[in-house]
Parts: C-alpha cells; structure tokens; sequence
C-alpha cells in the first residue's frame, strides 16, 4: 500500500504508484497482510511509452499475461527480466511493437513451463516435413499427422520460433525480419498463449483497437 497517491504532486511517493514505474520500494508489514511502503527510490519510469497510447495499452496486455501466470506475491526472476527487457525496448529502442509483442508471447510462455515443441512434430515425433503449428496440440505438425486447428508454416516460421524460444533471454530481440513474417509468426505465438492458458484477454482487444493510433 502506497498511502498518500491520491494528493498527488503533494505527495513524494505519488510518481511511485505509477504504471511501469520500477524502483527500489522499502517496505514496512505491520499487522495482517498488507505491507506499506516507507521510501521508494525511482530507477526508471519508461516515460517515452507515456507518449504512446498503443504502447501503453501493449505493455498493459503484458502485464495482464505476467498476472495470468504468477498472481500475487510470486516471484519470477526469468519472467520479470523477460517483461523489463520487452519495456525497455518499447521505450527507448525502435523495435517493432508486434515484434515485441511476438517475442514477449513466446519468451513468456517458454519461461512459464509451456515452451512449444519446434524440432519434432508434436503428434509423432517426426523430424521431415514439418508444415503446420497447432496451438492446441502445442507445437509443430508433420503433413502425416492431423491438427484441425493447424496454421501452414514455412522455414521462415520455423526459424524465428527456433530461435526466440532457444536463444539467451537477453538475446531475445536480436534478430532482423520484415513485418509479414512478424505478423504471420506473431499470430501463432498469441493464438499459442490464449489457447494454452486457457483466457481471453481484454487488454489484448483494446491493444489492437488501438495500435495503428
């Protein structure tokens, strides 16, 4: 608990309760549950993604996924060094934001226990001719095996999924690729992650109401 926000400028801990604002926060528990936070030094604010409306409603999705995955009082080193490095791109790099979105999907889900099988068809076990990913089924297909759910795929494809979900984390935007392979690839990793955890978010149809704002 952050007391004294809602005074606003009058209050030195205001910017503190601020979405995406990151800092050192000392906290004090008294009795119960619920702790309050004595001082708070800022480290960064991302105040460039303030400027952008489709940013922000990005990085809210994000966020709603993070809760989705750990709820409250859980921590996750590997998750929040994923989520802080999909930030900082947003504010402070010009990588694509369906890139970020894309990667983040795919890093998230990976970190979380539900990396998808790339290498092998995920229904056999077969190596050759891989052509589809399924969500449902949770990875890639083989042309012998059905997947009614089945997305066609190429080399493209499959080399962008293999290397978001197999390079270093802070590798994990790295790479160069034109807008149509991100959009193709980034609809597979959003479909995964909808499918996979089972919840449809509302702050990822706010997200593309807003992004060509």
């Amino acid at each position: 608990v952050i007391y004294g926000v809602k005074r606003g400028r009058n209050n030195s801990k205001a910017a503190s309760g601020q979405f995406l604002c990151y800092g050192e926060y000392y906290l004090y528990q008294g009795k119960g549950d619920i702790a309050s936070v004595n001082s708070v030094n800022i480290i960064d604010a991302f105040l460039p993604i303030s400027q952008s409306i489709a940013k922000l409603a990005l990085c809210n999705y994000m966020a709603d996924t993070v809760w989705r995955m750990l709820g409250e009082n859980n921590a996750d080193e590997r998750l929040f060094g994923i989520f802080m490095n999909s930030i900082y791109a947003l504010a402070y790099r010009d990588d694509d934001m369906e890139k970020v979105k894309m990667v983040f999907e795919l890093k998230l889900m990976c970190a979380e226990g539900y990396m998808p099988v790339i290498d092998s068809c995920v229904i056999c076990g077969s190596r050759d001719n891989i052509c589809r990913f399924s969500a449902e089924a949770g990875g890639v297909v083989c042309s012998s095996c059905n997947s009614p759910d089945g997305v066609a795929i190429g080399e493209g494809e499959l080399a962008a999924l293999r290397y978001i979900t197999g390079c270093a984390d802070r590798r994990m935007l790295a790479f160069n690729s034109d807008k149509a392979l991100i959009e193709r690839v980034g609809k597979l990793s959003e479909k995964y992650l909808t499918v996979q955890t089972d919840t449809k978010f509302s702050s990822l149809d706010y997200y593309k109401a807003v992004k060509d704002i």
